[in-house]
């Protein structure tokens, strides 16, 4: 038997390496294309963006102390959004849960609330921004625990997709919707049925981009630096406190 020339077995080799080096380059390139692009927004545009959010929910969470939120003291100013912040179609639909909220009347069950949001995922395109932010809302309880303590809290979770566009030189809110209604719908949320599905309230589909249990490490970051510029008392800038909230007890001071 004829044994191959040196010159075949160089050319051999040769032509196996440049398979296996256009197969990674192939590789690298469609890892290239489907890796998202960075998130380009500053930790102020973030700020801007979730001060607007915790606006939008407290407008609803005060409604759930009071019906009349203007004449009690605890909440009478928790800052709320204001029209001109938002879009006309959500400003409408703002206006239309509120007004529902106002006309259930005061639970008389919660004294005080408190907003822990979370941002999940942020997607960009242009000139619009969606947050995807998982909130939980505290509520303080009005009775007295049998050891005389009263910071007993009940608390109220859903994800909701924010999409916000910038307008000059600032952020204005122009959609919201919860990703998913479930079969108990948050407190906030008076005009979403169970199961309800699609619509100005709820996505069509549940949101699957993003679990709770993983946050890339760059939004993390982004959102922990946003989340130190907002000076409002009704939300909780610190996950031990949040903690403590979801247990449904935090120690008087």
């Amino acid at each position: 038997m004829k044994l191959p020339s040196k010159k075949k077995i160089a050319i051999t080799a040769f032509a196996i390496a440049a398979l296996g080096l256009l197969t990674l380059v192939g590789i690298l390139v469609a890892v290239g294309t489907t890796r998202r692009p960075p998130i380009t927004i500053s930790a102020a545009d973030l700020a801007e963006m979730k001060t607007l959010v915790y606006k939008y929910l407290n407008e609803r969470s005060r409604m759930m102390v009071s019906s009349a939120p203007a004449n009690n003291p605890n909440v009478a100013d928790a800052p709320v959004i204001n029209p001109s912040e938002v879009s006309p179609d959500l400003a409408a639909r703002q206006a239309e849960d509120v007004e529902k909220l106002r006309t259930m009347g005061d639970l008389g069950t919660f004294d005080s609330f408190a907003t822990f949001a979370r941002v999940l995922d942020i997607r960009e395109k242009g000139d619009t921004a969606v947050l995807d932010i998982g909130a939980t809302t505290y509520f303080r309880n009005v009775s007295r625990a049998p050891d005389g303590n009263t910071d007993i809290w009940s608390s109220a979770e859903a994800e909701r997709l924010f999409t916000f566009t910038r307008k000059g030189n600032r952020w204005i809110l122009t959609d919201a919707k919860l990703s998913s209604a479930g079969t108990m719908p948050p407190p906030e949320e008076p005009n979403v049925k169970p199961g309800e599905v699609g619509g100005p309230r709820v996505l069509e589909k549940p949101n699957s981009s993003q679990t709770t249990d993983h946050v890339p490490d760059e939004i993390a970051r982004l959102d922990e630096a946003a989340t130190l510029k907002i000076a409002n008392r009704w939300i909780i800038v610190d996950q031990k406190t949040a903690g403590a909230m979801d247990s449904g007890r935090v120690p008087s001071q």
